[in-house]
């Protein structure tokens, strides 16, 4: 908990309004919570995102909810640049250090937009498995812990995809 504590302070002493949930529910449920009903809201390439159930919770809200998973191919370019014009844009990290640094490898660029530019409030959320010493540490997580089960999820024929 001490390492948590510090990790959400140095988030926020880097600009971001990091909060701590003790548990799943409660984070979810505060998620929600702080999108208004009716918003549109953007989903970055997140497994995270998916596994917590926040997008069916936020049509369930009748948010106008913009994800490129769900969606045929040819549709995909067309509704990452549409999550960027988006109130709200929801994604997760692939590390975040103990410095409080957020940090990503995106293979198109869509959440690194989305994040560095697009939507006016943005959402990181993201579980303490995440959270690394520094970011040779993240690097190292980004590419043995990351990116190989994200590259065989979309059949990605790269190196980390097949070891």
């Amino acid at each position: 908990m001490a390492q948590m504590a510090q990790v959400i302070e140095k988030l926020n002493q880097n600009g971001f309004h990091a909060q701590f949930f003790s548990d799943i529910t409660s984070g979810v449920e505060s998620l929600i919570a702080m999108i208004p009903e009716g918003a549109r809201v953007g989903i970055g390439g997140s497994v995270t995102v998916r596994e917590l159930d926040i997008i069916n919770l936020l049509k369930q809200k009748g948010c106008t909810v913009v994800e490129h998973w769900t969606r045929q191919e040819e549709d995909d370019d067309h509704l990452r640049r549409e999550a960027l014009s988006c109130e709200y844009y929801i994604s997760s990290a692939n590390a975040i250090t103990e410095a409080g640094h957020l940090v990503n490898i995106d293979g198109i660029g869509n959440r690194i937009a989305a994040l560095a530019y697009g939507p006016k409030v943005k959402f990181i959320v993201a579980g303490r498995n995440k959270i690394v010493k520094d970011l040779a540490a993240a690097l190292w997580r980004i590419k043995n812990v990351a990116a190989p089960p994200n590259a065989r999820r979309v059949g990605l024929p790269t190196p980390c995809a097949e070891s």
